[in-house]
């Protein structure tokens, strides 16, 4: 079965056309009415056409705006993904995936300590904590090719030798 042809009024009035074109016994009425039919289709034809280019353009917009708005989603549910919801934080999964990613390109250090365990034995936190808080840290040094497991074990090795040696210090973790 053959699809239908969507020209198939213009193409019965272009073949009208060309055969009162090539009689060459067809007088000037002939031409007239021959010309003002392909004229009045031409017309048609170029109104359909702006009418389609317009409907086009309204598309073509909204599916921008879809497609922005997707990107829009696609990156809240990457950070959902990789964040913690209360503090913003790199979740556990995002840590691991950039460290293993930091691993395979070079050594790796695991720390951000002495800053923050000065910064929290000095700072004092209103009620109901009213008291000195302090901090320990493990750090650890893994060199390229390692796994994240690797590394962070070792920095929690570090950690709980820091609190097994009196708390509120940095501890690292010896070199292998």
């Amino acid at each position: 079965m053959s699809e239908p042809d969507l020209f198939e009024s213009e193409n019965s009035v272009l073949a009208h056309a060309k055969a009162v074109f090539c009689d060459v016994d067809a007088g000037e009425e002939s031409y007239r009415h021959t010309l003002g039919q392909l004229i009045s289709y031409y017309e048609r034809l170029m109104r359909e056409t702006r009418r389609l280019i317009r409907r086009s353009d309204r598309e073509e917009l909204e599916m921008n705006r879809l497609n922005h708005r997707l990107q829009e989603l696609a990156q809240e549910l990457e950070y959902r993904a990789t964040h913690d919801t209360l503090t913003g934080a790199l979740n556990r999964g995002a840590v691991i995936d950039r460290a293993t990613a930091a691993l395979a390109r070079g050594s790796l250090s695991m720390m951000l300590a002495e800053d923050m365990r000065h910064a929290i034995a000095t700072h004092r936190f209103p009620s109901p904590v009213d008291c000195p808080v302090t901090a320990s840290f493990g750090v650890s040094w893994s060199a390229q090719g390692r796994t994240f497991e690797h590394a962070y074990g070792r920095a929690d090795e570090a950690l709980y030798a820091a609190k097994r040696n009196g708390r509120n210090r940095v501890m690292q973790a010896a070199i292998a």
